[in-house]
């Protein structure tokens, strides 16, 4: 085993068995932890997101109905994502 080969397995370590359950077991944990973390990331920036824009604008106030107005709400993107848009036909 040459010097790069060492270097690799002491840092990622053994290669695994694909097959071994405790190996499927922890590369599942890992996923949920994953989801679970990004649901979390959306969820806090919905919360701080919007007053930390406004502290942003200062006193630049009259930007904030421009800036609110350009948010689209979310049952505009789900009305935009399934093909509506405004002035079409019903």
């Amino acid at each position: 085993m040459g010097l790069f080969e060492r270097v690799k397995r002491l840092v990622i370590g053994a290669p695994r068995n694909i097959e071994d359950p405790g190996v499927y077991h922890k590369i599942s944990l890992v996923a949920i932890l994953a989801w679970v973390g990004l649901g979390a990331d959306g969820l806090s920036s919905s919360a701080y997101g919007p007053d930390q824009a406004y502290r942003a604008l200062g006193r630049h106030m009259s930007i904030s109905l421009r800036a609110a107005a350009d948010t689209p709400s979310p049952a505009t993107s789900s009305a935009r994502r399934w093909g509506w848009s405004p002035g079409a036909p019903s």
